[in-house]
């Protein structure tokens, strides 16, 4: 249970509070922007960021007897079409975060509620951005997550931590093999293998067999 300072719970039960209860709505982007919106009557400056006046209108918790799980639906506006430009460009946003706060104006940057939950699907009009709202489900999660290839590398092209070459290799076993030894003071994680082949980093599986494995 969340702690409220002194001060909150003054302004909270007070029966002339100095302060007004603001919503704030939060869309975590998978590139690790966000998108921040406010019910208030104007913009909010909080936590070091803005946030922008839109009309936002949540539902109920969804019953259980309708056979999905609880969760529920936020509605931004979608007016100036911001919101359907993200939407367009991010897939959705479907797997993204939604954090949903409560706050007061005389509070400082004291949150009084703060909930997650995961964008589980969206819609869009020329009115209203909808967004279903809810625990991730393990039944729509991908399984198994991926197939191992007999002498191809699973790394991807973002994890250039792991490999400096992941964004330009195909990522064959007879590619790496012709990519320079691992030298100290590479970029990446080769510096730990200073000297040697850089196939010691190749995220392979040559023992996987031709057809490859599930895992």
């Amino acid at each position: 249970m969340r702690s409220l300072s002194p001060a909150a719970l003054l302004e909270m039960h007070g029966l002339h509070g100095t302060g007004s209860e603001i919503f704030l709505f939060e869309l975590r982007l998978h590139d690790g922007t966000s998108l921040r919106y406010t019910d208030n009557s104007e913009s909010v400056r909080w936590d070091g960021h803005d946030w922008n006046f839109a009309p936002v209108t949540l539902s109920g918790l969804r019953d259980q007897e309708a056979r999905e799980l609880p969760g529920l639906t936020a509605n931004v506006s979608n007016i100036t079409r911001e919101v359907q430009l993200f939407l367009e460009q991010h897939g959705g946003l479907v797997g993204a975060t939604a954090v949903l706060r409560l706050i007061n104006s005389a509070t400082g940057d004291e949150v009084w509620t703060e909930d997650e939950f995961t964008v589980l699907k969206s819609s869009v009009t020329s009115q209203w951005a909808s967004f279903t709202l809810g625990a991730a489900s393990p039944f729509r999660k991908r399984f198994p997550l991926g197939r191992v290839l007999n002498n191809y590398c699973r790394y991807r092209s973002h994890q250039t931590d792991v490999c400096r070459f992941v964004k330009s290799c195909d990522h064959t076993l007879a590619t790496c093999r012709t990519k320079p030894a691992c030298a100290r003071g590479d970029s990446d994680y080769g510096r730990f293998y200073s000297g040697k082949p850089r196939t010691i980093l190749f995220g392979g599986f040559p023992a996987a067999g031709a057809q490859g494995v599930n895992a």
